[in-house]
């Protein structure tokens, strides 16, 4: 009986230290956050938000405690700021004004990458991926850019890079040099892809479908052109042409080896303008 019960505490014991663990770390500050960076070399996940915000609350409730977040969460320093307190001086810095706005910044500040607004896990996910895969790479594609400024690959590369950092005038500079070279390889889309993603995020969805549609005829990668192919449709809807969105959807929808994820977008958004 005494093993028995022995056994049973130290199951309670190991299930109790698994559920504290299963949350993403939060760093106590920004001083905590940027020393903990600095130290493990580490990409710094700053969520601005208020004690007002509804989606900050629904971000912290639903996305925050998904497992595969949280396990991403263990690549980076994680902070939470809010915006009009202590984190206020940093919000007017980032010209942060809409909440929740997640930033993904190095020790030094540098952008890498930027969520604004709330999103379900996956797609928080893939962001976070998104900005961790930037941060690793750009050492890299800047050493080969030294090398040779005109290498179409790395400025390819760079373009998708800077693009993700907000710096369009960069990203579109990289991608014209990428162009110019005669490059075809398999970061073009993902260049035209991200370059589209500013525009949309501008909302000048004229300009952005046009890069979404080279990124969809530049590559045979499903996932690159499944994400061209869902950005337009979302670009036209913003652009309220919602018959162009609904062939768009339908389009999607009917593409063979189509990932899932965007398949369900697209019936999604048939489903809210009755398709």
């Amino acid at each position: 009986m005494k093993t028995k019960l022995t056994t049973i505490a130290c199951a309670l014991l190991l299930t109790t230290l698994a559920s504290a663990s299963a949350e993403i770390a939060w760093a106590k500050d920004w001083n905590a956050a940027v020393s903990a960076a600095k130290s493990a070399n580490k990409l710094i996940m700053i969520d601005f938000y208020t004690d007002w915000c509804g989606w900050c609350k629904k971000l912290d409730s639903d996305t925050y405690t998904n497992s595969s977040v949280i396990a991403a969460s263990k690549n980076l320093v994680a902070v939470k700021l809010d915006a009009e307190k202590a984190g206020a001086p940093l919000a007017q810095k980032y010209n942060v004004d809409g909440y929740p706005t997640i930033l993904f910044v190095d020790a030094q500040g540098a952008v890498f990458g930027r969520i604004g607004g709330y999103l379900p896990p996956d797609q928080f996910r893939a962001e976070m991926t998104k900005s961790l895969d930037t941060f690793k790479s750009f050492p890299a594609v800047s050493a080969a850019l030294k090398a040779n400024p005109k290498n179409g690959e790395a400025n390819a590369q760079m373009a998708k890079l800077l693009a993700a950092r907000g710096d369009l005038a960069g990203a579109e500079k990289s991608l014209g040099i990428a162009e110019s070279s005669g490059y075809k390889g398999k970061y073009l889309a993902g260049a035209y892809n991200a370059v589209g993603d500013c525009y949309q995020n501008q909302e000048k969805f004229k300009q952005a479908i046009s890069l979404f549609e080279k990124a969809d005829a530049s590559s045979k990668n499903m996932e690159d052109k499944g994400y061209a192919q869902i950005s337009i449709m979302y670009c036209l809807l913003g652009d309220s042409d919602l018959q162009g969105a609904k062939k768009q959807a339908q389009k999607i929808i009917a593409a063979p080896n189509m990932p899932k994820q965007y398949v369900d977008m697209a019936k999604e958004v048939l489903k809210q303008i009755g398709g």
